[in-house]
């Protein structure tokens, strides 16, 4: 066996060894194009989930400041002993312009000067498709303006309404006993929870 000079080496490893230096290690043109389809799609899907839980939340923070209201109205009604009346004020358009909150005037009573409580919307444009006060719609008469009472033995009128807010609907019904404003379909399971 003849000896092989370690400096000699065999002509096909020095084509092996040419071929893997100048191969450069890369993505191909499918793998970036799925990467960035991939990408897309889930930036789309989260885009759009995001504005509507950007909605909902104005929504929701729109209700909060009407249940707050009504609670102070209650808590008015209890410690003064008098019915109080929450009045929907709207404009011709049936958006919601402000609500108010006095005792419930009577013949009798009008020396009495008690103060009056008002929240106005102004940033945010709600729109009423109907208002049902004990179970009559006060918006089949053309009215700009509703009430509903709150009696100072610590419960309400019923109310059901139904408004929109930057293209959300909503229905919401006012719980009597708390005098608060919740989803209509969330209070039904509740009671139908109770129930059955």
């Amino acid at each position: 066996m003849e000896k092989m000079d370690l400096d000699q080496k065999p002509v096909g490893f020095l084509q092996k060894n040419k071929f893997l230096k100048n191969k450069k290690s890369a993505f191909s043109l499918i793998e970036v194009l799925l990467v960035i389809l991939i990408i897309s799609g889930l930036t789309g899907y989260y885009i759009k989930n995001f504005s509507k839980l950007k909605r909902k939340k104005t929504v929701y923070s729109v209700m909060h400041e009407i249940n707050d209201f009504c609670k102070k109205t209650l808590s008015n009604a209890l410690l003064n002993k008098k019915i109080y009346e929450v009045r929907f004020l709207f404009n011709d358009d049936n958006s919601l312009n402000m609500i108010k909150s006095s005792p419930k005037k009577e013949s009798n009573d009008s020396k009495d000067k008690v103060s009056s409580d008002e929240l106005k919307f102004i940033d945010e444009k709600l729109i009423f498709k109907s208002l049902i006060i004990n179970k009559k719609n006060e918006f089949a008469a053309k009215t700009t303006e509703a009430w509903f009472l709150i009696y100072p033995e610590g419960y309400s009128q019923e109310v059901e309404t139904s408004f929109q807010i930057e293209n959300i609907s909503i229905d919401i019904l006012l719980n009597p006993f708390t005098c608060s404003f919740q989803e209509k379909q969330w209070l039904k399971k509740k009671l139908k929870d109770f129930l059955y």
